[in-house]
């Protein structure tokens, strides 16, 4: 995939987008929210197994954590089913 954005937000923390490209038809996005600092960034390529970011407690965070979420075509879904 290809890090398509990073930022800080106040709710989020620090947060990281993956465009993991077409899945079953269905543009995939997987952003990764808390994190603490990143390992790659805007415009890097990445591999499935390859290190994006460190689980942190940016943001609204009450500790450690990793917020995980899967978009396709913009809309949340389940990730455990792409676990």
């Amino acid at each position: 995939g290809t890090v398509i954005d990073e930022y800080y937000s106040d709710v989020w923390g620090n947060r990281l987008f993956l465009d993991v490209g077409k899945v079953n038809g269905k543009a995939m996005t997987l952003i990764y929210n808390h994190i603490s600092s990143y390992k790659a960034h805007t415009g890097d390529k990445v591999q499935r197994g390859d290190t994006v970011a460190y689980a942190g407690t940016t943001g609204w965070s009450t500790g450690c954590h990793l917020h995980f979420t899967v978009m396709l075509n913009g809309t949340a879904v389940d990730q455990q089913d792409y676990m």
